[in-house]
């Protein structure tokens, strides 16, 4: 009887079909950045040639990158509509120098001791609450803050006032 069970798993498994290609994007840890970005200029993308070329030309956004980093969550949600791949990314953040920035990107946009708005980010999970920064910062420094609670954390500096903290 045991015989005939693992024989009709077996078909059962094998008739399974396959959930799609398999595409491994390899993120750079820096790359210079430009007006106009695509994923070939963030990382080295393998797998099926026909994904593999489409996903490579796939424009992004200088928004994703206006705070110096591209992370590997706001690439997932840009490629989020990809059907028929598995996407796996390999690499946590991808950092875009020399790109469009804000105009006092060299200044402290966050302030020792000044009230700040803390994100924390999991996933697609997004949290904001307020809290303290205990340094001064420039746009992709990281700080230390403390928030409401009295936890001190570090996050990163992403724009006047605001920091996030990647999880």
């Amino acid at each position: 009887m045991k015989f005939y069970s693992i024989i009709a798993a077996f078909i059962v498994i094998t008739a399974i079909p396959a959930r799609g290609a398999v595409i491994s994007i390899y993120l750079h840890p820096q790359v210079a950045g430009s007006e106009h970005l695509c994923l070939r200029d963030l990382a080295d993308v393998e797998g099926d040639k026909e994904i593999v070329e489409t996903l490579a030309r796939t424009e992004i956004c200088s928004d994703l990158f206006s705070d110096g980093y591209i992370d590997r969550g706001e690439l997932l949600r840009l490629l989020s509509g990809v059907e028929g791949a598995v996407i796996c990314i390999y690499g946590s953040a991808v950092r875009v120098t020399g790109a469009a920035a804000p105009e006092n990107s060299g200044a402290d946009l966050v302030r020792n001791g000044r009230p700040v708005t803390i994100i924390v980010t999991k996933n697609s999970l997004r949290v904001r609450f307020s809290g303290t920064a205990l340094q001064s910062g420039a746009l992709g420094d990281p700080v230390r803050v403390r928030s409401e609670n009295n936890t001190v954390l570090e996050a990163r500096v992403v724009s006047r006032d605001t920091v996030e903290k990647s999880l």
